[in-house]
């Protein structure tokens, strides 16, 4: 027991290479490629985190989309494409880092009734639906992605990833 750890611990501190035992059927070897996969994953979450983009503000703009600020709820007016990450807002360019538009999640649309209310009919209710469930809402086809984003749902999952605000969230 005290050689397995030894081999699972031993690490170059230079390179931070860990010492994978050659023996692919061995038990070391299975608990080296877990540890492997821990470590990817938590450098992956600590490297790769997502930002909001114009691209995400785009599509939402005819449809008079709000955001919060520094601290202020504000209309998003535009985007300056010759200024990347920028947003136009109050008559001013916000960098994309300070924004966090405010959209209502996916999820609403399950405890949504009268989906007729929002332009949804018959089995394209059911569409919509199922693919919420999957957690697959981008196999829908665009008119309906379409319908969503006038309606402010959050197409993007913006919300799970800290990058928008749950309007269910926010005091009235």
């Amino acid at each position: 027991m005290k050689k397995k750890k030894q081999i699972l611990d031993e690490k170059d501190m230079t390179s931070g290479v860990m010492i994978v035992p050659t023996d692919i059927n061995s038990p070391e070897y299975k608990e080296a490629l877990v540890i492997l996969a821990k470590n990817a994953e938590a450098y992956k979450k600590a490297n790769m985190k997502e930002e909001l983009k114009q691209e995400h503000i785009i599509p939402y703009l005819p449809y008079k989309l709000e955001a919060m600020i520094e601290g202020l709820v504000c209309e998003i007016e535009g985007v300056d494409l010759h200024m990347p990450n920028t947003i136009i807002a109050e008559r001013a360019n916000y960098n994309l880092k300070h924004v966090k538009p405010i959209l209502k999640p996916l999820s609403d649309l399950l405890k949504l009734e009268d989906f007729d209310s929002i332009g949804i009919f018959g089995r394209n209710e059911v569409k919509v639906q199922q693919a919420v469930r999957d957690e697959r809402i981008g196999l829908i086809n665009h008119h309906l992605f379409h319908i969503l984003v006038k309606h402010h749902y959050d197409v993007y999952r913006l919300i799970d990833k800290g990058l928008a605000i749950d309007v269910n969230t926010l005091k009235k």
